[in-house]
């Protein structure tokens, strides 16, 4: 979904509510979330962690500054009305 601090998943606001709720994630202030427990990593893919370590240095250096850039700069979020869902067509251009 296309929003004013970048692409979300559609319903992230429920999935955040739930994990939180369950106990999965930990307020630690204004728009940080903290893991309670260390991840298993496992059930990713080699790909799929390597672009999960590249997001994790990206937000490290400048507390996600630079991440919320490149988001802006996606052809699905350019491409996409404020508030609609954005067309997994636009994968195959992601940047990350």
């Amino acid at each position: 979904m296309h929003l004013e601090y970048g692409p979300c998943p559609d319903q992230f606001q429920n999935i955040y509510q739930l994990l939180l709720a369950k106990g999965v994630l930990a307020s630690a202030g204004h728009h940080i979330l903290r893991s309670v427990d260390k991840p298993d990593l496992a059930v990713f893919s080699d790909s799929e962690r390597d672009v999960l370590e590249l997001v994790a240095r990206l937000c490290h250096r400048d507390g996600g500054k630079r991440l919320l850039k490149i988001s802006h700069e996606e052809s699905a979020f350019e491409k996409t009305e404020p508030l609609q869902l954005i067309s997994y067509d636009f994968s195959k251009d992601l940047k990350i």
